[in-house]
């Protein structure tokens, strides 16, 4: 059973290796079209190994602090997209 979206980030928050796993699986696409968007929209000059950087650091910074953010927000995916 999928867990609701703001206990996810809440698990998250507290650093649970598993809700992270999941959290990461439900998303990565989305952040992953996300940056190629932006990259493409801003037409820099990119490789597939630039994309996979920005990806990790993306995550990275969720990971180490963006994430609280997610909590105040009304939908977790267009804030993603932006982020």
């Amino acid at each position: 059973m999928k867990q609701n979206v703001q206990e996810l980030v809440r698990q998250c928050l507290k650093k649970d290796p598993s809700a992270w796993e999941e959290f990461v699986k439900r998303y990565s696409a989305l952040v992953y079209w996300a940056i190629e968007r932006s990259f493409r929209r801003h037409r820099f000059p990119f490789r597939h190994e630039d994309l996979e950087d920005t990806f990790q650091q993306v995550f990275s910074h969720l990971w180490e602090r963006g994430l609280k953010n997610a909590l105040v927000v009304e939908r977790l995916e267009g804030w993603l997209a932006i982020v």
